[in-house]
């Protein structure tokens, strides 16, 4: 005798007792609150781990846009961190933390870092806002702070993703070989788990 859930079977496929057998596919057991709870942690990491690569990214790329008050000192500095440090240097020094650029760069960056810092003198002046130079500090102290913290939501995303394979059993059968006595059917065109019973 064959337990069945509530409904009809769709018409194509192979038909048995108002059953159409799906292909077996990997199944998943022993779901339960704390295990769900375990997953939606797992998901929200991994979701701030992505937004954190992302801003990796969009500031980087922010702070380049004041490379015309600098003499377009960029074009000689691809590393973001060391182009933020500059940057900071050069246009909000009253904020920034000092740098020693000569043991930072070669003897000719750092010369091209000195000319640009003296011809910012005006942009410093006239052009920069109060805004502007809370964005450069900003984007600066991401770029100081972010990899020792994407470190740590690594640490963390690796750690639940081992509780989670622990906690989940998880039977991948893609051959259809599965000795499981509970195969997956598709019933009113969703995937459900019914178990079958032989009656001797």
């Amino acid at each position: 005798m064959m337990i069945l859930g509530r409904g009809l079977a769709k018409a194509s496929g192979s038909q048995r007792d108002g059953l159409v057998e799906s292909t077996p596919r990997t199944n998943i057991r022993n779901i339960n609150r704390s295990d769900l709870q375990l997953n939606k942690d797992f998901i929200s990491k991994l979701g701030f781990l992505a937004s954190l690569d992302l801003s990796m990214e969009v500031v980087p790329k922010k702070l380049r846009e004041y490379d015309e008050f600098v003499a377009d000192i960029g074009k000689f500095i691809e590393d973001d961190l060391l182009y933020a440090k500059v940057l900071s240097n050069i246009l909000v020094p009253e904020w920034a933390p000092r740098y020693d650029f000569s043991e930072m760069f070669s003897q000719d960056l750092a010369s091209l870092i000195e000319e640009a810092n003296k011809s910012a003198t005006w942009h410093r002046e006239n052009k920069l806002s109060l805004n502007d130079r809370s964005i450069i500090m900003g984007g600066l102290n991401h770029l100081l702070a972010v990899p020792e913290h994407r470190d740590k939501v690594i640490t963390c995303v690796k750690q639940l993703e081992s509780k989670l394979l622990k906690k989940i059993e998880i039977i991948d059968d893609p051959l259809g070989e599965s000795k499981s006595s509970s195969p997956i059917y598709t019933i009113e065109g969703e995937e459900k788990e019914t178990e079958l019973e032989e009656n001797k």
